[in-house]
């Protein structure tokens, strides 16, 4: 994971990368797991593997209360971006916050400059719902423009 998350070039559009150590790293997988063994978790951090080998991530965040909505995330390892990895692992997530989460509401966000994200949204049928809004960088002094896209997923 550490090998992606702290590629600054590779994650720059990402708001809580790069991992600055393998520490920082480890801390954020501790997290994930601990979250996991809550009887009503927050967030839900899912590995995405291939042949064994640790290519990406997909997560869901809580967004209100209830967690009834979810912010939907994902980051991959360079070398596994553009087959379409990302978006397979997308569709499946939406799958589990539909089925087994029973979530009315997903929605995902990203730097505008993201092409490749805006891509995945796309593929995994959101609609794109606000654009050009403020996107403050927390590892960096930057703000950037932002777009979100959503989806509906009750009957």
């Amino acid at each position: 994971m550490y090998s992606y998350t702290s590629d600054e070039e590779h994650v720059k559009y990402m708001i809580h990368l790069p991992d600055e150590s393998r520490k920082e790293c480890m801390e954020f997988l501790i997290s994930s797991a601990e979250e996991w063994l809550k009887s009503s978790p927050r967030f839900y951090q899912f590995a995405v593997t291939l042949n064994g080998k640790h290519i990406g991530e997909v997560s869901v965040y809580g967004l209100n209360e209830k967690f009834t909505e979810g912010e939907l995330g994902w980051v991959f390892h360079r070398n596994y971006c553009g087959n379409g990895y990302a978006t397979e692992a997308a569709k499946a997530l939406i799958s589990f916050c539909k089925d087994i989460l029973h979530l009315s509401k997903v929605v995902a966000c990203c730097d505008s400059r993201n092409k490749a994200s805006i891509q995945v949204m796309k593929n995994i049928g959101m609609s794109l719902s606000e654009k050009n809004m403020p996107r403050k960088y927390i590892k960096r002094d930057e703000v950037a423009l932002e777009t979100r896209f959503e989806m509906y997923l009750k009957d």
